[in-house]
């Protein structure tokens, strides 16, 4: 499960943040042409306002990757504890 992960640019021009990672180019190259090695299951969690993991490039790449995504209101990058809990709990299929 990736939480708020660092897929790309995310630019938030109200509070004038902008970022991107290093060598995001590669990353994008191996998330398109299938080159990443990855679990049987995957799942991305972010925040709809998270200044630095853009929701809609976690949407995109979950569908490249056949991952659900889940895009929590209200959240930024810091998702709330209660909701992080309980959104890795579904994600491993027990009551933990």
């Amino acid at each position: 499960m990736l939480l708020s992960p660092v897929l790309g640019r995310a630019m938030d021009s109200e509070r004038m943040l902008f970022s991107r990672p290093p060598r995001e180019k590669t990353l994008h190259t191996a998330i398109e042409k299938g080159r990443l090695g990855l679990p049987p299951e995957i799942a991305i969690m972010t925040g709809r306002e998270d200044e630095i993991c853009d929701h809609k490039l976690a949407t995109h790449f979950a569908k490249l990757l056949g991952a659900r995504v889940s895009i929590l209101e209200g959240e930024g990058h810091m998702i709330d504890p209660n909701l992080v809990s309980q959104t890795v709990n579904r994600f491993l299929g027990g009551n933990h």
